[in-house]
């Protein structure tokens, strides 16, 4: 796999190109205006999915201590040992979950920006259009997973490197289930808009801690995360 990863990415067979070309990158901004430097503290942030692999994936990233923000994708947040800066879900009940297990030790200073796409002013306060799309329910149902989301709006807050842990975009269980749980079914187009986007200029800036969008995207080291 790695072979094959090297090959195809690094000999630019799949060359990177603009985001404007590619038919399943999306992009995004804001819908109402955001002042986000008070929630940008350093240039790293750390996005945490619902892997299985989440655990095992922090304790390599926290192993390399390096200064970071951090961004919770649905309930990874709960599995966090200090406070967020970011949170974003796509879907509603994800929403009404938070309202019922968020803490106050889980929020970060200058409070918790809590991301979604479109209008949704219960449960959220930073709200993000997909620009140049149809405003198609069936299109906002959202190719690429709640972290790719994720990744789009860090890139567009500011951060300089983002990385991930907890979302492997297998389809094996959550954090929260038993092994041997049925994981996520993804279709062949979220694996599209995620091939899509590692050959774009903005995903140099991405890594993955470990699963299908390490294989993707690469790993990063402590020299990457440094900024080296």
């Amino acid at each position: 796999m790695q072979q094959v990863a090297e090959y195809t990415f690094k000999r630019r067979i799949l060359a990177p190109e603009s985001m404007d070309n590619l038919p399943f990158v999306q992009k995004i901004s804001p819908l109402v205006e955001v002042d986000f430097k008070p929630h940008v503290h350093h240039d790293l942030v750390l996005i945490t999915g619902d892997g299985w692999c989440l655990f095992d994936d922090l304790a390599a990233f926290n192993a390399l201590e390096i200064p970071h923000d951090l961004f919770c994708v649905n309930r990874s947040i709960r599995a966090m040992t200090r406070p967020a800066n970011h949170w974003a879900a796509i879907d509603t009940e994800e929403s009404v979950w938070l309202s019922q297990y968020l803490t106050p030790e889980l929020v970060g200073i200058n409070g918790l920006l809590k991301h979604t796409i479109g209008w949704c002013p219960g449960g959220f306060n930073c709200w993000w259009r997909v620009d140049d799309k149809p405003e198609d329910i069936e299109f906002l149902l959202w190719a690429g997973s709640t972290s790719y989301f994720a990744i789009l709006a860090a890139l567009y807050m500011g951060y300089r490197r983002v990385v991930l842990a907890g979302v492997p975009m297998d389809c094996k269980h959550h954090w929260y289930e038993p092994e041997g749980t049925n994981g996520p079914s993804w279709k062949g187009q979220v694996f599209h808009t995620w091939m899509d986007f590692a050959r774009t200029k903005p995903a140099r800036n991405v890594r993955s801690m470990s699963g299908y969008t390490a294989f993707m995207l690469g790993k990063p080291d402590k020299e990457w995360m440094d900024g080296r």
